[in-house]
């Protein structure tokens, strides 16, 4: 997932956009001569259009794992405050399980278990001696955890079959 220090600011920038929309709320309370009974109430229309666009683009930040929210944030939303408290708590649903640590990709999950069966192998290749094979087992481990690191930074190694040194250079 992109960087989690960035969509935890974009979403806690969103929320505290959002919160102060909810200040400029006001009703059409008049139909011609008449008073509506139970007028609907809005926020301002170009902040909420502002607010929104900045909502969808946390989601698309996200990716899959924004699905969960993805209804709430698409559409043709209006500024009616009913709209607006619902996305909202929305972010703040999205800021909780974030927090929590709750926002992973099941590959994460996989990977983690993964690599921790691969290094429990490398760790007793050693203890029986084998000492190159576990370092090799190791350095895959090593490797591939870097390379997932540059693809989520969105780093690009030019190199046709990128090292360690690489790897590591370029997230440096």
């Amino acid at each position: 997932m992109k960087n989690i220090n960035v969509v935890k600011k974009m979403c806690d920038d969103c929320i505290k956009a959002g919160e102060s929309l909810l200040e400029t709320q006001w009703a059409d309370k008049y139909l011609g001569d008449f008073v509506i009974a139970n007028p609907t109430t809005y926020v301002d229309l170009e902040g909420f259009e502002k607010w929104k666009s900045d909502c969808n683009v946390l989601i698309n930040l996200l990716g899959d794992l924004a699905d969960p929210w993805r209804e709430i944030f698409k559409g043709a939303k209006g500024n009616s405050l009913v709209n607006t408290k619902s996305m909202i708590g929305g972010l703040r649903s999205i800021k909780d399980t974030i927090d929590k640590g709750y926002l992973v990709k099941i590959e994460d999950l996989i990977f983690a278990e993964a690599f921790s069966n691969l290094i429990d192998q490398a760790d007793y290749l050693f203890d029986q001696n084998f000492i190159l094979a576990a370092g090799v087992i190791a350095r895959a481990v090593l490797e591939e955890k870097l390379r997932n690191l540059c693809d989520t930074q969105g780093i690009q190694i030019q190199k046709q079959r990128p090292t360690l040194s690489d790897f590591n250079n370029e997230l440096v």
